[in-house]
């Protein structure tokens, strides 16, 4: 946030940039949450 702040973006476009890196780090964790649920076969080590 303090850096895009710095690089010269409003608060409103620096406070978008912070909530979507926060999206997107939430959604991988789902997705990946998902995908073990769906196939734990893959998640055993050999």
């Amino acid at each position: 946030y303090e850096r895009k702040l710095a690089e010269g973006m409003s608060k409103k476009q620096a406070l978008r940039c912070l909530k979507r890196q926060i999206v997107r780090a939430v959604f991988r964790a789902l997705e990946t949450d998902y995908q073990n649920r769906i196939n734990p076969a893959l998640n055993t080590a050999a």
